[in-house]
Order: C-alpha cells, then sequence, then structure tokens
C-alpha cells in the first residue's frame, strides 16, 4: 500500500501535508504490448514479440487547509509542482513496508480541481501521470564481486586427447542502479 508520492516540491500523502490520498490506480502493472499474427490458413497465431509500453498512473485526493489562504495555497503548489513545462520529474513512491522506488513521469492531462460550494478549506483533486519507462527503480545499488576466466581453453586446430584445464582467475565489478522488484 502506497503512503505518499513526492514529485519536486510536493508531497502526497501524509496527514502533516495537507494532501491526503483517496485512491490510487496505475502502480501495479505497465501497459502491455503484444505482437499476435495469425497463421494464415492454419488454426492458431504466432506469437511475435512482447513489450510492456508506458505506465499511466491515476491519483485522487483531497486537499486540506487550514484556513482559506492555507487551502488557496496549496491548491498553487499542485499545480506549479507538475507544470508541463517542467518535462519529465522524478516522482518517488514510499510504501508501508517500506520500499521506496521512483519513476520519471509528466502530467498527462490538467489536474482536476473542482470547487465545491462552501467547501472553502478542504476540496477533491484528481490527476493523470505518465511515464516513459514501463519500470520503477530503486535507490539502492547493489554491488556483487564477478570472477572471470582469463586464459584456458585450447587452439585450433586441436591435438586429441583435448587439455580442459582452466585459466586463470580475474576480478572485475558489475554494478546494477537497483530496481523496484
Amino acid at each position: 500500500m502506497i503512503i505518499s508520492l513526492t514529485i519536486g516540491d510536493l508531497q502526497i500523502g501524509p496527514y502533516a501535508s495537507g494532501f491526503h490520498i483517496e485512491r490510487l490506480s496505475g502502480f501495479g502493472m505497465p501497459s502491455t504490448r503484444v505482437d499476435m499474427k495469425d497463421r494464415g490458413h492454419y488454426n492458431g497465431a504466432n506469437l511475435g514479440y512482447a513489450y510492456y509500453g508506458k505506465r499511466g498512473m491515476t491519483v485522487e485526493g483531497e486537499i486540506v487547509g487550514i484556513n482559506a489562504e492555507d487551502y488557496e495555497t496549496k491548491r498553487r503548489l499542485m499545480t506549479s509542482s507538475m507544470d508541463i513545462m517542467k518535462g519529465l520529474q522524478e516522482v518517488v513512491v514510499q510504501t508501508r513496508g517500506g520500499l521506496a522506488v521512483k519513476v520519471n513521469a509528466i502530467l498527462a492531462n490538467p489536474i482536476d480541481l473542482p470547487y465545491d460550494k462552501g467547501r472553502i478549506i478542504r476540496g477533491k483533486f484528481q490527476f493523470q501521470l505518465i511515464t516513459e519507462s514501463p519500470f520503477f527503480r530503486g535507490f539502492e545499488d547493489y554491488l556483487k564481486t564477478v570472477n572471470l576466466t582469463d586464459g584456458g581453453g585450447f587452439a585450433i586446430p586441436f591435438a586429441i586427447p583435448l587439455s580442459l584445464a582452466a585459466g586463470l582467475g580475474a576480478v572485475d565489478y558489475a554494478v546494477n542502479a537497483g530496481n523496484g522488484a
């Protein structure tokens, strides 16, 4: 379960922020694209390629201000934090289980911030984000030592019996930038 989203200067989720999450969608699986072609005069189809596509995420919630001025300030903060002229922005997602992941996203549609009669310090909001990458990225880098074989093997043409002696060991490093899995 997601407890907070951070987009630029805007943090949505913690009660103290005044931006409360009510409903989230699109944070599970990205869209998929599957290339499937019929087999002509045969039964069935042939699977071509399968890809993950863009990810669309919808956030619905409520802005709660201390007074009318605070409410207006929070509405302006929401619209300025997600200005599309800033391009892709990093969106940080934190879950109750302690997982923190990030993805670059941009506002897909205008933010819906309706005014409701008689509600001057609180109001609903809804916005949609879209990403280039279907995957969330983690914050941690993982470092693992990988032993590489250097040398060994045989020359061609080779004599029989063939020697398959092990080569000398070498050490190199592979760095994984982390992922959200």
